[in-house]
């Protein structure tokens, strides 16, 4: 099945390449897209600044990344990639990563659609990426065999990563919990592993891991914001055509609408799916959820240490933040905390 959707998706492109020889068409950009499978919502979202850029007469190729551990000089003209993976090179965007930080995805929306998306792009940018939108996936949630939705129940339990996360190993070491990373993350070696440990991830993960093979229960603690990130290399960013440029800008708020819905509508999918499968669903009310905050290092120690402490400040006061305390204070940031 996986071959053949990468099949039309090829020839889907090379059909478009071919289109791009008549009349009246630009030149391609190419679209390098770093996720697991073409029916990931990644490609989804991909395919969907597609069909909107070729109707006005902007033609983009779609094609998987081989890795998104390449130098912004290696890649195409624009990328989806995962938030985590541009993270890894711009701690920065680890202010979006911090547990039970926001409160729910509109919290995430008016945060990156205001003034820290505004200094996060500014800091891309200064390290040669030009990001373009922030796209959804999810928030995570807790699975295992035992329930999560109080924090006391992490006490001694192992969490699978499968991949460097540096927030949520300090997160979990506060909620007395041990991280522990694989190398090999594909799907049957998540299932051989999480027949012990547990997982926190989007219910779509959750679903796409198939762990209502090896799990029972499924705490929906929403701490943790998992994103996507449309990007351009700043090199070729700023050769593109303007006409180009204009009209991606143009088209982004529209077209990042639409993937945040799309987004949401796979979440609630995938809830709906393994509830049928037969997880055990458990809510995660205001007073336990405050009881994981309080276990918590103060939020500037969760980010990393390579983020200048002017910077962690900075991005703290752009969400009404102390950055001494790890609950949330609604207090005007002072003025000199403002970034360009």
């Amino acid at each position: 099945m996986l071959r053949h959707r990468a099949g039309r998706t090829w020839l889907a492109s090379l059909v478009l390449l071919s289109l791009t020889a008549l009349p009246g068409w630009a030149t391609p950009l190419r679209l390098a897209v770093v996720a697991p499978d073409t029916g990931h919502l990644a490609w989804d979202s991909a395919r969907l600044l597609q069909g909107a850029a070729q109707t006005e007469g902007l033609p983009l190729l779609l094609e998987p990344a081989a890795t998104d551990a390449q130098s912004p000089t290696q890649l195409p003209d624009l990328v989806v990639m995962p938030l985590r993976s541009l993270a890894n090179r711009i701690p920065a965007l680890e202010i979006l990563e911090l547990p039970f930080f926001y409160a729910d995805l509109n919290a995430v929306h008016s945060a990156v659609d205001g003034a820290l998306g505004t200094a996060l792009r500014h800091i891309a940018r200064q390290q040669q990426w030009e990001i373009l939108a922030f796209w959804d996936e999810g928030l995570h949630v807790m699975s295992g065999l035992r329930r999560y939705d109080r924090v006391a129940n992490l006490n001694g339990m192992e969490f699978l990563l499968t991949r460097p996360e540096p927030v949520i190993e300090r997160q979990l070491q506060a909620w007395r919990a041990t991280p522990r990373t694989i190398r090999q993350a594909d799907r049957e070696a998540v299932l051989r592993e999480c027949l012990i440990a547990s997982r926190a991830a989007t219910l779509q993960e959750i679903q796409r891991e198939g762990l209502e093979r090896v799990h029972m229960t499924l705490s929906l603690t929403r701490h943790r914001y998992e994103g996507w990130l449309l990007l351009a290399p700043a090199t070729r960013w700023t050769h593109m055509p303007e006409a180009t440029r204009e009209t991606l800008i143009r088209i982004m708020p529209q077209i990042t609408r639409e993937q945040r819905a799309a987004a949401a509508r796979r979440e609630a999918d995938a809830l709906q799916a393994l509830r049928k499968a037969g997880f055990v669903v458990h809510a995660v009310d205001a007073r336990a959820r405050q009881a994981f905050v309080d276990r918590l290092l103060p939020w500037s120690q969760l980010l990393s240490k390579t983020i200048d402490a002017t910077t962690r400040a900075r991005l703290l006061a752009l969400n009404d933040v102390n950055d001494d305390s790890n609950r949330l204070k609604k207090q005007a940031p002072p003025a000199a905390a403002a970034m360009p």
